[in-house]
């Protein structure tokens, strides 16, 4: 049985909708179709007397300019939605205990016990471990909890294999 404990950070909860709204095919999507039909509108409204090179250049500037922009809105409502109390229930101490079957995650708010072929997927960053127990929906593990790399690798490696022979 492996247990750990830790305290999640806004911090966390930011870097959880970072990783997994860049992953979105949703949120892609909608990205590059966007970009897509601000670089036709522009290149459409260009004179046509103006050489290729120029008319492309535009375009680039055009449609990088409209995704960062994009992309910072959609950052930027993504950290003002995340400022609330209702988050407390993450923003606070929790146990998770992995065991052969099983795994649970507890905190001052709940007691959830998961078995291994609820979770979706697990993905590793270098400072994150999330283990997917919906589409949308993860456990955030950092690193941090972790005294050495060498209890990260197990946790997650366990994890990994748990997942694997459920499936």
């Amino acid at each position: 049985m492996v247990t750990v404990t830790y305290r999640n950070t806004f911090g966390d909860l930011i870097r959880f909708a970072c990783y997994h709204n860049a992953r979105s095919p949703l949120l892609i999507g909608i990205t590059l179709t966007m970009a897509a039909w601000a670089s036709w509108t522009v290149w459409n409204a260009i004179s046509n007397g103006i050489s290729l090179i120029r008319k492309a250049f535009v375009l680039v500037l055009v449609a990088g300019g409209f995704v960062t922009v994009f992309l910072a809105l959609m950052g930027g409502l993504t950290i003002l939605s995340m400022i609330s109390k209702r988050n407390r229930t993450f923003l606070t101490e929790h146990t998770i205990t992995l065991a052969e079957d099983n795994f649970t995650s507890e905190s001052a708010y709940a007691k959830t016990e998961w078995k291994w072929p609820s979770v979706q997927k697990i993905a590793r960053t270098n400072n994150y471990c999330f283990v997917y127990v919906a589409q949308h929906a993860a456990i955030v593990v950092p690193r941090r909890a972790f005294a050495d790399h060498e209890q990260w690798s197990y946790f997650n490696d366990y994890c990994r294999e748990r997942m694997r022979r459920s499936s």
